[in-house]
């Protein structure tokens, strides 16, 4: 038996900042000297691959960038029998028998060494541990897996021209078709505000 209800109405609760008479008086002289405000923020992309080859092995070329966003974090989630279904809990993710990670910009990988799960008898202790402050118990972790590579420390080169941005996934057994793959990367921005004009300009 399945429950089902109608939603209405949804209201979004944005927290805002107020800032006192004095300060506010410092920010007025700031926009009114039309001088550059630069704004750096975090920004995320994500990136799905509906089905996986039938292989142990699979490269995923996820995007070709030519900017200068660098990412700083990536977050690799799977799927199996989940996708346009009625009865599966989507939000829930799969560990897909997942025993290495590997995440290439250009000719950077990382991590530079390989994770080696064997997540279908409990061993992943030492990728797990790796969070100084894991926000799943070890055991919820293997049934809502989340993989998290972080590639903050890039080569200049790898910063400034084109990036080819590949995942190399490795499965204890074949994936299945029915397994979807996402890629959430997240990479920095920066914006400069001129308050006169009120224009926006992209940096990186």
């Amino acid at each position: 038996m399945f429950l089902t209800s109608d939603i209405d109405k949804i209201e979004w609760h944005v927290p805002h900042i107020s800032v006192n008479d004095e300060i506010r008086l410092k920010l007025l002289k700031t926009l009114n000297s039309n001088k550059s405000i630069y704004i750096p923020f975090r920004k995320w992309k994500l990136f799905e691959l509906p089905s996986l080859h039938k292989t142990k092995t699979d490269v995923w070329p996820i995007k070709t960038s030519t900017n200068l966003e660098k990412p700083r974090y990536v977050i690799v989630a799977f799927q199996t029998a989940r996708k346009d279904s009625v009865t599966a809990d989507a939000s829930t993710f799969d560990h897909a028998s997942i025993t290495n990670l590997k995440l290439h910009l250009n000719a950077d990988s990382f991590p530079y060494d390989n994770m080696n799960l064997q997540i279908n008898e409990n061993k992943y202790a030492s990728y797990y541990n790796k969070s100084d402050q894991p926000l799943l118990s070890y055991e919820k972790f293997k049934e809502c897996a989340l993989y998290v590579i972080g590639c903050a420390n890039q080569k200049e080169a790898v910063k400034s021209s084109i990036v080819d941005v590949k995942l190399e996934l490795e499965s204890l057994s074949s994936f299945t078709e029915d397994t979807t793959a996402y890629c959430l990367i997240i990479h920095d921005n920066i914006v400069e505000y001129t308050p006169l004009s009120g224009t926006v300009k992209k940096i990186i």
